[in-house]
């Protein structure tokens, strides 16, 4: 059991088909169409990708360990208010924060008022994850 990663692709007037994919040691994109640009009727996954899965059943593979940046720093938050989990109060839920970014004030321990449910948004700040 070997995890990847891909994503396909398909022009909007079916001239092109691809795929990009990564294993733990392999990195391939596969496109196929045609010379003279005319459409070839197959969407990623009908074309491109039947190709990369045939590559890669060719090759040996390793598992994926896709590790964090290491300015990546995991926070347990409360997912209510968006501050640090107070321990006191209950578990909080683990979010990745660039380190610098993550909230600074503890959580009180009130409750979330009686209409927020689990399905309702969360109030955990986004961080920017490409900061100028």
């Amino acid at each position: 059991d070997y995890g990847l990663v891909g994503k396909t692709g398909t022009t909007n007037d079916a001239k092109d088909s691809w795929f990009a994919g990564y294993t733990g040691d392999y990195l391939s994109v596969v496109w196929l169409g045609r010379d003279d640009n005319k459409p070839i009727g197959l969407t990623g996954g009908e074309g491109a990708l039947q190709v990369w899965i045939s590559l890669m059943k060719q090759i040996s593979t390793q598992p994926v360990t896709l590790l964090p940046p290491d300015n990546i720093k995991m926070v347990s938050v409360n997912p209510y208010s968006g501050l640090l989990a107070n321990k006191a109060c209950g578990a909080g839920k683990e979010y990745p924060y660039i380190e610098g970014s993550e909230p600074t004030v503890r959580s009180s321990c009130e409750p979330p008022a009686e209409e927020d449910t689990e399905e309702e948004t969360f109030a955990i700040p986004v961080p920017n994850l490409f900061p100028e």
